[in-house]
């Protein structure tokens, strides 16, 4: 996507023409095309994930101009079409997409268990293959959902129900965010090594929740970390400025606890607020939101 160009339209106007191609072709070839239908159900993903990402929340969940129909639709025929050719990472991948839709609908029970399917499906595959390309980054990518939607949960005023969630359950769901976020970390680790950002940004969401569970010697010691990581990837960037504004963020939130302390109350008081004041500002002054507040 080239600058001032809007990323969904793009990923429509490309898309929606090869499903076009796709349906033209299995009208005068169809036993050809059922050979094709691992990339149709490729291009209804794309589709979905491309409306998913970059459509807001709220009207998703308002299904304005039908949107959230249309993301549904398109996962539940990729998901048709990668079940009938056996692909499992494929329907992982999906079972992945399914959760964010829900977690958007604020159905967070429903998205909780389409990203453990999508978790159950790539460990089945690391198990029946441990040289499996890639599939530790998936595996860090399946933690990272269900870390967020753990965090998610324990933040929202209220779910889908109106039910918000109690002091204890809160509390739980935190320590299951720092959990899930641990294992997206050495999962990273395992596929990329040690020192790639995708590391950092698995400590920058394990420092947050900790910063929330009022572990402020941890947080601190994650958000340092992470500095590192970003520096180090910076200085190899060449003057290419890349990972700038994640080293910068980290290296502010680290001073930040350190001149303001940790509130150690998981409901938040004027120490955690001067905190998160702070850090809007160092976001605005970086473009906006860090890679760690949308780690999916």
């Amino acid at each position: 996507v080239k600058e001032n160009e809007q990323p969904l339209q793009k990923a429509v106007e490309t898309l929606e023409p090869a499903r076009r191609i796709y349906e033209r072709f299995k009208g005068h070839h169809e036993k050809e095309a059922r050979a094709l239908e691992p990339l149709l159900a490729q291009i209804y993903q794309g589709l979905a994930v491309a409306r998913l990402i970059f459509t807001p929340e709220a009207a998703v969940r308002n299904n304005e101009h039908g949107i959230k129909d249309k993301i549904h639709e398109d996962l539940k025929r990729a998901l048709e079409l990668r079940t009938s050719h056996a692909d499992i990472l494929g329907r992982a991948e999906t079972f992945n997409s399914l959760g964010m839709l829900y977690k958007k609908l604020r159905r967070f029970p429903t998205a909780q268990e389409q990203f453990e399917m999508s978790l159950k499906l790539r460990q089945k595959v690391l198990e029946d293959n441990k040289k499996s390309a890639g599939i530790h980054g998936l595996l860090a990518q399946s933690h990272v959902s269900i870390g967020t939607l753990a965090e998610e949960m324990a933040t929202a005023v209220a779910d889908a129900h109106g039910h918000p969630p109690t002091a204890d359950e809160k509390e739980q769901l935190l320590r299951k965010a720092v959990k899930e976020f641990s294992l997206a970390k050495a999962s990273y680790e395992e596929e990329l090594g040690k020192e790639h950002p995708k590391v950092a940004w698995a400590l920058e969401g394990i420092a947050k929740v900790q910063h929330k569970l009022g572990q402020g010697d941890e947080s601190g010691a994650a958000w340092e970390r992470a500095a590192e990581i970003w520096s180090a990837a910076h200085k190899k960037s060449g003057g290419k400025q890349l990972f700038q504004d994640e080293l910068e963020v980290a290296t502010q939130r680290k001073e930040a606890m350190d001149r303001h302390g940790v509130s150690g109350d998981l409901e938040g008081d004027d120490g955690e607020d001067m905190l998160d004041w702070e850090m809007d500002l160092i976001r605005k002054g970086t473009g906006g939101q860090t890679a760690a507040e949308d780690p999916t």
